[in-house]
């Protein structure tokens, strides 16, 4: 399933639950032509090794991305767990914005930058049970087809 603008309500949803997944790693992939994607690879809370229990949320576009990592609610014996996922809404956006601002600073911005199209780019906010998270800002992201109909579980 593909989210990006124009569906991405549905990551605020019920439906759509990463609660107590675990974070199993990240990947970043840069391309020159502006197609840069992050992977995260997550195992599904409570499943065994008999289910299907690993699964991958693919970032495309990414214009940016940022986190912290300093357990402020204390570390985990064993995995990151996941606390919750949101789409963050315009007025509620962080990331973005100062990327604007930025593009709006630099004299010499070049013509294949991202942030001069009319493309729509979404904020998606990761948190952690450790009190850590991360913020990605991306064209769209893509996950199982059974995200949904799991909810995350």
């Amino acid at each position: 399933m593909k989210i990006d603008y124009s569906n991405a309500q549905i990551i605020n949803s019920s439906s759509f639950s990463m609660h107590d997944d675990r974070f199993i790693k990240m990947s970043y992939e840069w391309k020159r032509d502006r197609g840069n994607s992050m992977s995260v690879y997550l195992k599904k809370y409570g499943a065994t090794d008999k289910q299907k229990n690993k699964y991958e949320i693919k970032f495309n576009n990414i214009i940016g991305f940022e986190g912290i990592c300093c357990d402020f609610w204390g570390a985990s014996e064993e995995s990151i767990y996941i606390y919750g996922v949101a789409f963050v809404e315009e007025k509620e956006q962080t990331l973005i914005p100062r990327l604007r601002e930025l593009k709006e600073k630099e004299p010499n911005v070049n013509e294949f930058c991202p942030l001069l199209s009319d493309q729509k780019f979404i904020e998606i906010y990761i948190g952690f049970l450790s009190g850590d998270w991360m913020t990605i800002a991306c064209e769209s992201l893509e996950v199982d087809d059974d995200m949904t109909k799991w909810g995350g579980r």
